[in-house]
Formats: structure tokens, sequence, C-alpha cells
């Protein structure tokens, strides 16, 4: 039962971070905000988002 639990740990895809958009509009420029990505996400992908953001908060706590 742990071996499985282990390999499916490990066999998560982890979505990539995504690069900061930066703002380069002046102050009479039109608003062109880049549009995310609103459509569900299948369980595999939410999954794995939940996974890192557990990582990142346990990273936190080990290093902090």
């Amino acid at each position: 039962m742990f071996n499985v639990a282990v390999k499916a740990y490990k066999n998560v895809k982890l979505p990539k971070e995504e690069a900061p958009v930066i703002n380069t509009g002046g102050l009479l420029s039109r608003d062109m905000k880049p549009k995310n990505k609103t459509g569900k996400l299948s369980p595999q992908e939410r999954v794995g988002k939940y996974v890192a953001e557990l990582r990142k908060a346990r990273q936190g706590l080990k290093n902090g």
C-alpha cells in the first residue's frame, strides 16, 4: 500500500510556474490584460496544482 502512494506522489505532474507579466502600458494606453485560463482544469491538473501548493508551503515551514 505504501509503495503505491509513493509511486503516485512521484508521478504527479506539477504545473510550471509562469513568469509575472510586466505591465507595459502608459497612462493613455489601452488596458491589454492577458486572459487567464478560466476553463475547467482536468482532475490531474487540479491535483498537481494542490500538490505544488502543499510542497511550497512545506518548504516555507522547513526553511522559515
